[in-house]
């Protein structure tokens, strides 16, 4: 049943899920963009974002985060020692502890769902709350289909399987889509838009339960054995809930505090971290979500080997991830301009919503590294570290915020986000050293950057003078208006920024970086 997962087939696995989540991204972009264009930027934006906040919270902390750090790990372990039968019940005995208690929460949300809202967003207005309270009920029950479907994702994931797990939310959001065409061509309420969401859970649901019997895994009655590995889940599992993702607990911060802005700028904050999150999904997450059942192995049978996966997977994550976030700088505002707002958004909210990319962009590094460090820690099934770097960061995050709300308004909000993302990676690392005895290898790292910069280099002067050359030859013709201010602009700089990926690529030994992963030979 386990599967080897060597250097190869993990970067072909990285690739596979990658290659799905950028599909799903691909729908994302467009999901945003008719979102926008039927929602607009104002209080009805505002209160289906939060709305729809609050179970994507819980799905991405209770659910896809702390669920499948502490649950794959003990599944893991059962399928290397060939108890299938046992890791059968062991899921069981999960599955109805967590989605009943899943369930019970959906109770509570319908019933008091107004106080609630006004807890999540205490600076909304009366008319606001009113607007958000029957989003929020409709949409909730999407929780239960999503994490039901995280768990078995993560049994999936243990034997080496990311197809479905993938490609389930491709699904996701062509159902989203098509529910937003829906109501946008025939003009129906934001309601009609939350059952499709819940539909769209309900098929991914549908797609992981499939795929978990045809692999030959079954559901079998609970028995005292399971229970036991109930309770050593639930004993990671209670610190997990608070350290899983430092990233949405602080948006959750965010939100919170943004329900004092003007009205529409929790929608800007939203959209720039929708598409700040586009390199994440496409690689980090991807990225994430094949290390932790790797680590869950390397911390069984070769703990010492640690010290290096953690040098070679931050030296991949940042040779991915810098150009991404150099790339979605310079296109900031024309994402807003011809893309998210265009035709419904002013001039100031474009440049807003554009600078608010830029600021989210700059802290990708240290998102994408601190999910690596993070899923190590799981992998040693440390739950305290995540639990207490992510109450130190989410502590200077609240005051950063309210600092920064109070000099900087949104700004100030984005820009804690990123400060405090990055205090919580630096106290990771920290225990890494001194508790679990592994190093950064911070000599390498340096040296790795400093290839990283020359090829960067290359690649930014490159970019620029091949985009404002084409500029300049078509200075008299429409083309030059097309590709400033039209649909043109994605069709220059999309195609020109891949060659150069490739071409740093294939030039990355000429600089003297080498990565482990990609390096077979």
């Amino acid at each position: 049943m386990q599967l080897p997962l060597q250097k190869k087939s993990l970067l072909q696995k990285i690739i596979q899920v990658g290659s799905f989540t950028l599909l799903s991204r691909f729908f994302g972009i467009i999901r945003e963009g008719l979102q926008a264009r039927y929602l607009g930027v104002g209080a009805m934006s505002d209160a289906f974002i939060t709305a729809f906040k609050i179970p994507n919270f819980f799905r991405k902390i209770f659910a896809e985060g702390a669920l499948s750090a502490s649950f794959i790990p003990e599944f893991v372990k059962l399928i290397r020692d060939n108890k299938k039968d046992a890791a059968c019940r062991f899921l069981t005995t999960a599955f109805l502890f967590f989605e009943g208690i899943v369930l019970l929460l959906t109770f509570l949300v319908f019933f008091f769902t107004t106080p609630l809202v006004k807890l999540i967003a205490p600076g909304f207005s009366p008319e606001q709350v009113m607007l958000t309270a029957p989003y929020l009920k409709i949409v909730f029950p999407f929780l239960f289909f999503i994490s039901s479907a995280a768990l078995l994702a993560g049994a999936l994931q243990s034997i080496n399987h990311f197809i479905i797990p993938s490609a389930a939310s491709v699904v996701l959001n062509i159902v989203y889509v098509s529910s937003l065409l829906l109501c946008h061509k025939y003009s129906l309420n934001p309601e009609y838009l939350c059952v499709g969401i819940v539909l769209g859970g309900f098929l991914n649901f549908v797609i992981h339960i499939w795929m978990y019997y045809r692999l030959g895994l079954y559901f079998a009655w609970f028995n005292k054995e399971s229970f036991e590995h109930l309770k050593i889940m639930l004993q990671r599992f209670l610190p997990f809930l608070l350290g899983a993702s430092i990233i949405e607990i602080n948006l959750f911060i965010d939100t919170s505090i943004g329900s004092y802005l003007p009205k529409g700028e929790i929608t800007l904050l939203y959209y720039a971290m929708r598409y700040a999150q586009i390199p994440l999904g496409i690689f980090s997450i991807a990225l994430s979500t094949v290390l932790l059942p790797y680590f869950s192995r390397i911390a069984l049978y070769a703990k010492n080997r640690f010290h290096f996966y953690l040098l070679e997977v931050s030296k991949l994550i940042s040779w991915v991830i810098i150009p991404m976030m150099l790339f979605l700088m310079f296109t900031s505002r024309q994402i807003f301009a011809l893309i998210m707002l265009k035709d419904r958004g002013t001039v100031e909210q474009i440049t807003k919503a554009g600078y608010l990319l830029v600021i989210l962009s700059s802290g990708l590094l240290i998102f994408s590294l601190h999910r690596s460090v993070i899923n190590i820690l799981y992998a040693l099934k440390d739950a305290w570290t995540p639990t207490w770097t992510t109450i130190l960061a989410t502590t200077c995050n609240f005051i950063g915020n309210i600092i920064g709300f109070w000099y900087a308004g949104v700004y100030g909000i984005a820009c804690s986000t990123v400060m405090s993302s990055t205090i919580s990676l630096i106290a990771c690392l920290y225990v890494l050293h001194t508790k679990h005895k592994i190093y950064f290898a911070f000599k390498h790292y340096l040296q790795f950057l400093y290839g990283l910069s020359a090829q960067v280099a290359l690649g930014v002067f490159l970019f620029l003078t091949c985009f404002y050359g084409i500029l300049m030859l078509c200075s008299k013709s429409w083309l030059h208006h097309a590709i400033l201010h039209g649909q043109l602009y994605w069709v220059v700089t999309c195609p020109l920024f891949g060659m150069i990926m490739v071409m740093l690529f294939l030039l990355r030994k000429k600089f003297g970086i080498t990565l482990y992963f990609v390096d077979f030979h």
